[in-house]
């Protein structure tokens, strides 16, 4: 992330203004796409080549348009998703990055022998309540969360912009928060991305 954060630096710094993302063509299974940057002294915009990835993630923190072709849209391959097995699961939701507990990592935390996720790290509001790195999540809005799979759909159902609650298991005793889902971070000025 810091190297998109750069990027974004280094165009403002140049005069330039990232307008727009345009993922243009699919092809092969590859998507193609174009950073259109506002530059100083130009009448015409700048078109950059770009991985779509990283101009999402450029657009993303400038606030710039995202705009994909009808004809990427019409060609999305289907395939079935296939989830990590629970034990390779990594999820981050509400400024909580979860995981599902190994015998060692159980054994190493003394954490109880019942479902729950370990969080390895805590941001936002999930930090500034309290929850940290090592804390064993035990539900989510009563909801009993096996896997971080699970952990994130329970998050997903909950009603929209309503806190969610997050009962958690530390050194023998329990305590709930409550969590409201945070946007992305923007620095001032920028816009939220639009996708049109």
């Amino acid at each position: 992330p810091m190297t998109h954060d750069l990027m974004s630096d280094l165009v403002a710094g140049l005069g330039g203004r990232l307008e727009a993302l345009h993922i243009h063509d699919l092809r092969n299974g590859t998507y193609y796409g174009l950073l259109q940057l506002r530059v100083e002294g130009r009448e015409e915009p700048l078109l950059v080549d770009a991985r779509p990835s990283d101009g999402m993630a450029l657009a993303l923190r400038t606030g710039a348009e995202i705009r994909i072709s009808r004809k990427v849209l019409d060609d999305i391959p289907d395939f079935d998703f296939l989830a990590p097995e629970a034990g390779d699961q990594v999820v981050s939701a509400l400024g909580l990055t979860l995981v599902t507990p190994s015998e060692a990592l159980r054994r190493e935390l003394s954490l109880p022998d019942r479902p729950g996720l370990v969080v390895r790290s805590a941001v936002g509001a999930a930090a500034r309540l309290g929850l940290r790195r090592g804390d064993f999540v035990v539900a989510v809005d009563g909801i009993v969360a096996a896997t971080p799979m699970e952990f994130l759909d329970a998050v997903r159902a909950a009603p929209f912009a309503a806190p969610v609650a997050v009962t958690y298991w530390r050194d023998g005793e329990e305590a709930t928060v409550e969590l409201l889902p945070e946007p992305p971070a923007r620095r001032p000025g920028e816009r939220p991305a639009r996708i049109v």
